[in-house]
């Protein structure tokens, strides 16, 4: 319980799930604060605005280097925040973050089954589905081509510790950053029933399939 943690993963890993647990001990022993935006969100480094509220008073911040040179600042004043980061809003920031959170544990959350996460991020993302669809029709791969690319990446990405979301449970996340949560309120979400929801699932499966073992 020594440092700070952050959290770094990619989109539908359990990062919402698991970063509640990196919020509760970072409250708990470092006093760090939580940053939601207008809307309910909570993806700070998003490439688009980010407007939110301290102490009564609004603030808009356009874009990644204003996000940046916000927790800098707030760093200054000893005021610090519990961020969940993709990969992808800080990849060509790589030398800042690093040095920003350099007495911070990291932590990588990886998602073991990258297709259910590939195809959980399309169900649940229209303008993506739609992208995906598009390539499809074309014969075209690029979209999931890009996926793996980010996947790899991340595999790569030096941390601290590396958690695995299959292996996770509420048990072994409390413990780990010594809190206690409510179990009923934050459950792990597995939605296996995907090829429900999206009727050209087995066409997508073995083309991912395929393009996974040709990446390696």
């Amino acid at each position: 319980m020594n440092n700070k943690k952050v959290l770094i993963g990619l989109p539908r890993s359990g990062s919402s799930w698991v970063q509640q647990f990196v919020d509760a001990h970072n409250k708990k022993y470092f006093n760090t604060h939580t940053i939601i935006d207008q809307f309910g969100g909570s993806e700070f480094f998003d490439e688009n605005n980010f407007t939110f509220s301290i102490n009564n008073k609004q603030i808009t911040l356009l874009n990644v280097d204003e996000k940046i040179n916000f927790l800098e600042h707030e760093k200054i004043n000893n005021r610090f925040y519990s961020i969940k980061i993709f990969l992808d809003q800080i990849y060509d920031k790589q030398k800042w973050f690093y040095n920003f959170y350099n007495d911070w544990d990291i932590i990588k959350l990886i998602r073991e089954n990258s297709f259910d996460q590939f195809i959980s991020d399309m169900v649940h993302t229209p303008s993506k589905k739609e992208i995906l669809i598009r390539e499809l029709n074309a014969n075209q791969n690029d979209y999931i081509l890009e996926f793996l690319d980010w996947h790899n990446k991340l595999y790569s990405f030096k941390t601290n510790n590396t958690l695995i979301y299959e292996n996770l449970n509420h048990l072994t996340l409390e413990d780990m950053f010594g809190v206690i949560l409510n179990k009923h309120e934050i459950e792990k979400k597995l939605n296996n029933k995907y090829d429900q929801l999206f009727d050209r699932y087995d066409e997508v499966k073995n083309i991912f399939s395929k393009l996974t073992v040709d990446s390696n």
